[in-house]
């Protein structure tokens, strides 16, 4: 039973890794094509070094209430300008939070971060 979910968590985090892999893809092909995207690696890194912290109520805390779920007490950890939730075992960096949070595209996110 716990191998099973442990493959099911592994073949999730394949999808999503791979989903972005290709949208960096195509944004940086989009821009080799001659179209600009607007997006450059150094807005990349802006967006990943912006405070999670900022994009939560955090109250200058570490441990935080995760955005995903109810719980009476705070299951998400900030370390490394990333979040951790204990329930949901996931972690998201600033792009992936602002993303899932907020219904955004990779471009979209980045835009909202930089």
């Amino acid at each position: 039973m716990e191998t099973e979910l442990y493959n099911r968590k592994i073949a999730s985090l394949i999808r999503e890794k791979t989903k972005l892999e290709r949208e960096l893809r195509s944004l940086f092909q989009t821009k080799a094509c001659g179209r600009k995207t607007g997006i450059t690696k150094e807005m990349i890194e802006r967006a990943r070094e912006y405070p999670i912290d900022q994009l939560l109520e955090t109250g200058g805390k570490k441990i935080v209430h995760c955005p995903f779920h109810d719980n009476r007490d705070p299951s998400g950890s900030i370390k490394w300008n990333r979040l951790h939730c204990f329930v949901c075992d996931k972690t998201w960096g600033p792009i992936d939070l602002a993303m899932e949070r907020d219904g955004l595209s990779f471009v979209e996110a980045l835009e909202r971060l930089t």
